[in-house]
């Protein structure tokens, strides 16, 4: 354990002037007498040892200080973190929406195809009900997808603090 020299330091002035009479007022030796008193001092109050209490305290505060750096960083670390799996989540989004977008394109071929061999009788009523049904589910996927990337992309907005912009 250290000892803890404090260097808080008090010099004070004192001092004292006046008049004191001393006497007896009986007779036959009566008599009054008046002495002059006068004193002045100075003192210094120099505390040489405070125990272990201050550097106790700065040890404390070094540590809470320490304790708040840490939690800086971890927060600083969870919003990256959020961030990067927010971009992650954007550009899984995104390549959903090209992919549901060809199934579009290929539902539609689909469908055309099925209707021309209708017309030629060699596809029947339920294969175009299946094929105009693959091309109305693929265009529901595509909706939920753009719903997804809108989502996805609003979160990174906000963890970057860029909601307003764009």
């Amino acid at each position: 354990m250290g000892h803890d020299w404090i260097h808080y330091r008090n010099l004070s002035l004192y001092g004292f002037y006046g008049t004191s009479g001393f006497g007896y007022d009986k007779q036959p030796n009566e008599f009054l007498t008046f002495h002059t008193v006068g004193y002045a001092g100075l003192q210094l109050t120099y505390p040489l040892f405070n125990g272990t209490i201050t550097q106790r305290k700065i040890n404390q505060k070094k540590l809470e200080v320490r304790n708040s750096e840490l939690q800086q960083s971890l927060i600083t670390e969870q919003t990256n973190m959020q961030i990067d799996n927010a971009r992650r989540q954007r550009m899984v989004a995104q390549h959903s929406l090209e992919t549901t977008l060809l199934q579009i394109s290929l539902g539609h071929s689909v469908y055309g195809q099925t209707i021309l061999q209708q017309a030629q009788g060699t596809a029947g009523l339920p294969d175009v009900l299946l094929a105009d049904n693959a091309l109305r589910e693929a265009q529901q996927n595509y909706l939920a997808a753009v719903v997804e990337y809108l989502k996805a992309d609003l979160e990174l907005k906000k963890l970057t603090g860029n909601i307003l912009n764009n």
